[in-house]
């Protein structure tokens, strides 16, 4: 019952110390992610991601992941983080999260995991 309870407690804990990000946090973890010293992403692909084009590719995954990670509503063991997602987005997303966020298929690296999870909550309307 104590392990229970410390457990219930750092879940709490965890989603109070959680910090909505905003659209001018989104455009700072992108650039983040997509620098020379971190993912290296080309230019060109940066191009589209800045029109909302993201293509099923491994350097694309990985840039999915670095920013779900940085929004700290993702991490390797559970993937997208509920409970975090709905503080971000809101309570009104709860159905299109109970639709796209998945265990971890053992076929899949981290990266696609969260590549695949995020194109379902996009393709659903999460941002809107």
């Amino acid at each position: 019952m104590k392990v229970f309870i410390a457990l219930f407690a750092c879940v709490v804990i965890a989603s109070a110390a959680f910090t909505k990000k905003s659209p001018e946090d989104l455009l700072r973890f992108r650039k983040e992610c997509d620098a020379p010293d971190n993912l290296n992403i080309p230019q060109e692909l940066q191009e589209k991601y800045s029109k909302f084009e993201y293509p099923d590719d491994e350097l694309t995954h990985k840039h999915i992941k670095c920013v779900a990670l940085k929004f700290e509503t993702w991490n390797e063991n559970d993937g997208y983080v509920p409970d975090l997602m709905l503080q971000q987005f809101g309570d009104d997303k709860k159905p299109i999260l109970e639709k796209c966020l998945t265990k971890r298929n053992p076929d899949w690296t981290a990266e696609k995991w969260a590549w695949n999870d995020w194109k379902c909550l996009v393709q659903n309307g999460i941002s809107k």
